[in-house]
């Protein structure tokens, strides 16, 4: 498993949890961690493992670097493919968009899969279904048996793409968009399957819930799949992350402060609905956000982690967790 931003270091990644394109199947990467040599909070440099310091192992991996600062991280691999042929499948009906998602997490040949939502020139909402396979041989073109039965308006003609053009397939532009060095008050939030089309459709059909997203994704997760305490997914068979990107002309603009506005709504929302925050692409939440994100098991060890850990605060306190 790959996260989608490549200019992250890897211990960055492994402190927030590292999802991409492949999460459904794979997890996150901190479910692919051996083992971690850490600095705690007391100054001790300690190598941990699921058998060796444990407790440290668990409360680092997407731990917000709360109990430690990775320093070595070993971790599983797998040989990478040559290349990637990506498919584009248009929708016009959220419903299908989704159910088909939720299919095909169950395609044994698929690679990548994510869902792209956009406006239309009629201003409409537009769904894009965007799923590959990792191939080695680049002249075979027929249509992977995944696609059999999938409801799509419209399909494009398939992309190929050379395996490590399609990783640093963002780097582009998250390098323009920190050049604009304007706001972009993003927001993630994984939300049950049985909550995500009534939360989706009431943003959509809300303009101060919109305001300025540009970017919006929407891709299954297997909750089974994420197995490390900290890396919270909701309770379920299936859930579907939603990632909004915006951008504010200034900061404390009129329209960043609404958009500002309308990530605090919707986290709220969300933590009602049984959804989870990533935290790298959330507002500044509240102590009890935190314990109704975390739940009240997790949340319990993470306290006496801390404490134990870093005593005395001094790792990533500008998080405000505790």
């Amino acid at each position: 498993m790959m996260p989608d931003a490549m200019i992250l270091s890897v211990g960055g990644t492994l402190s927030v949890g590292g999802i991409g394109e492949t999460s459904y199947r794979f997890g996150a990467q901190v479910d692919h961690v051996v083992e971690l040599d850490v600095v705690t909070g007391t100054g001790e440099l300690v190598t941990c493992s699921e058998e060796r310091e444990a407790e440290l192992f668990s409360m680092v991996l997407a731990g917000l670097g709360q109990c430690g600062i990775i320093v070595r991280a070993r971790l599983r691999l797998l040989e990478a493919p040559n290349s990637v042929v990506m498919r584009t499948m248009t929708y016009d009906d959220l419903s299908t968009f989704l159910a088909d998602q939720a299919r095909l997490t169950q395609a044994v040949t698929l690679g990548p899969l994510n869902g792209r939502l956009s406006k239309s020139q009629e201003n409409s909402w537009l769904f894009a279904l965007n799923a590959g396979t990792f191939v080695s041989d680049t002249t075979a073109n027929d249509p992977p048996d995944w696609m059999n039965g999938l409801r799509y308006r419209t399909q494009a003609a398939p992309m190929i793409t050379p395996f490590m053009d399609y990783l640093e397939r963002r780097t582009a532009s998250i390098a323009a968009g920190k050049a604009r060095t304007t706001p972009n008050p993003s927001l993630v939030v994984t939300m049950p399957a049985s909550s995500t089309r009534a939360f989706v459709e009431e943003l959509l059909k809300s303009s101060e819930l919109s305001a300025g997203i540009w970017f919006f994704e929407v891709s299954p997760k297997l909750p089974a799949r994420h197995q490390r305490p900290l890396q919270k997914m909701p309770v379920g068979e299936l859930a579907y992350e939603l990632r909004m990107q915006r951008r504010a002309s200034a900061v404390d603009a009129p329209d960043h402060k609404v958009m500002l506005a309308a990530n605090q709504e919707l986290v709220a929302k969300a933590l009602a609905a049984g959804g989870k925050i990533y935290p790298p692409f959330a507002p500044i939440l509240t102590q009890g956000q935190w314990r109704e994100h975390f739940g009240p098991e997790t949340w319990t060890r993470f306290v006496a982690a801390k404490t134990r850990f870093d005593p005395r605060n001094v790792l990533t306190p500008g998080a405000g967790i505790f």
